[in-house]
């Protein structure tokens, strides 16, 4: 019988990445060629600012939202072959697994059970995070609701 996977035996570099100082690990509008689940340590969502349209500094940051430790990231991009939308940075001391596209489909190949629950995780995560989004929207609608929309 076949040794259960673990995420050292999919991942890109065996005991995860060891980040510190805090560092910029995922790029927005970069290709996506990995996802990465964070073991260990404080990420931050962050939105970076084009300039001149808004005033801000080329290249300044806003964050979103910060990322606590055991979540994915990257894995919209991941999944659907496009660019990355947001950046992710550490914010401190962290660990970092990564699963390239080359070890995933290794994982679909010699362990499709594995592979089924590992997309349901995946939709779970996708899943709860819509739910917060929508939550997030709830909360503001009254904001919105004195000034209708023009359309």
């Amino acid at each position: 019988m076949k040794r259960f996977f673990t995420i050292e035996d999919v991942s890109a570099k065996r005991g995860g990445l060891p980040i510190d100082p805090p560092q910029v690990k995922i790029v927005r509008h970069q290709m996506a060629p990995s996802f990465g689940f964070f073991s260990s340590g404080l990420f931050s969502w962050r939105h970076l600012r084009q300039g001149r349209d808004g005033g801000y500094p080329e290249g300044s940051s806003r964050r979103v939202r910060r990322i606590m430790t055991q979540t994915v990231v990257g894995e919209m991009g991941f999944f659907r072959r496009l660019s990355r939308s947001a950046t992710v940075s550490s914010d401190g001391p962290a660990i970092l697994f990564t699963l390239t596209r080359a070890n995933f489909e290794r994982m679909r190949r010699e362990r499709p059970d594995l592979a089924n629950a590992f997309d349901e995780f995946i939709m779970r995560v996708l899943a709860d995070r819509l739910d917060f989004a929508n939550r997030e929207l709830a909360a503001i609608e009254p904001l919105f609701a004195s000034h209708p929309s023009p359309v």
